[in-house]
Order: C-alpha cells, then structure tokens, then sequence
C-alpha cells in the first residue's frame, strides 16, 4: 500500500503537463520527465533515474542512421535513444511508458538504459 505521501489525489484547475508529470511521478527516486526535458536540459538529468512517454521508433542505415537504433519520441521530435535494444524492440510503432538511468554522451548523444518499458495505459 503507498504512504500517503505517494498518493495522488484529484486537483483542480492543474495544467495538463503538471498532472501528466505528477501521474508519472513515482516514490523511491524516480524523476517524471518529459522528452523536452531531457532534450533541452540534460545535465540537470544526467545519471538520474526517470520515468517518461512517448513512441518507439526504429532508425537503420536505410533512414541514414550509422547504426540500427531505437529511440523513444514524442511530436516534437525530441528523442532519447533507449538500450538495450532488444528490451524495446517488440514496442517499435508503440506508444509507452519507460523508466531507465539517464546518459549524456557528447559522440552518442542522450541514452536511456532501460529498467522498465510497457505500452503507456490510456490517458496518455
């Protein structure tokens, strides 16, 4: 059963990011972030564990990619690549709800290694 601090309560006149933040937010460490976030602030978010939304998709050589790759995106475009691999792979096209150590590399670019990935439940 969560203590009472970890339970969400209905709130009024909330923005829809906020309560999609708050939804997302988890006790124990787990920061809800969107992709923006990690896109525009990434070492506020380096080495942290989060939790955030948005649509596998699948890169290869034939799209340009140096490598097969995976990324989580939402309609913007940010993306954060997510590894490993054949954790997300059967979620390609979907939308979902991952939750993973964040990674900053200059050469790689932001990564995602993946605790937790399942299809977002409805509402997202």
């Amino acid at each position: 059963m969560p203590s009472p601090a970890c339970t969400l309560r209905p709130l009024r006149r909330v923005p829809a990011l906020m309560m999609l933040a708050l939804a997302l937010a988890g006790c124990g460490g787990v920061t809800a972030v969107t992709l923006e976030d990690l896109a525009f602030d990434t070492e506020a978010h380096e080495g942290e564990e989060v939790r955030t939304v948005g649509r596998v998709v699948e890169f290869s050589q034939a799209d340009g990619a140096l490598e097969r790759h995976l990324v989580i995106e939402d309609a913007a475009q940010n993306r954060v690549r997510l590894l490993p691999i054949d954790d997300a792979e059967p979620f390609i096209g979907a939308f979902v709800e991952v939750t993973g150590t964040f990674v900053f590399d200059p050469t790689r670019g932001r990564t995602l290694q993946l605790t937790e990935i399942g299809e977002a439940r409805a509402g997202y």
